[in-house]
């Protein structure tokens, strides 16, 4: 092999690595900026983990649908009674009335 053919190869080659070099280099900028958006992304879905998990310890303490629904029963027939309750205490009213109307007639006589 000559020199010349020599010199040819080397500059080949050299211009290959240095083809390879720049797709190497636009590759890795590409990940770079993309592993720092994957950083946040993870710091979010971390952040969101937490706010969920926080979601469901509180919703532990909450009724469930069938306590829900025996608490609505329960204020229901509770607001039956008070209505009973309430007419039934009516014409306790109307005697306490009457009763105060009689007093004030007698005070005032």
């Amino acid at each position: 092999m000559e020199p010349r053919d020599l010199q040819l190869w080397l500059s080949i080659a050299a211009t290959l690595l240095s083809i390879g070099a720049v797709i190497y280099a636009v590759i890795t900028a590409k990940a770079k900026g993309n592993s720092v958006k994957l950083d946040k992304l993870e710091g979010k879905v971390e952040d969101h983990g937490q706010r969920i998990q926080s979601l469901e310890d509180e919703m532990e303490h909450l009724p469930d649908k069938e306590s829900q629904h025996r608490i609505e029963v329960g204020l229901v027939e509770l607001n039956g009674r008070m209505d009973v309750l309430s007419e039934s205490l009516k014409p306790i009213h109307a005697n306490n009335q009457l009763l105060h109307d009689l007093l004030q007639k007698q005070v005032t006589k």
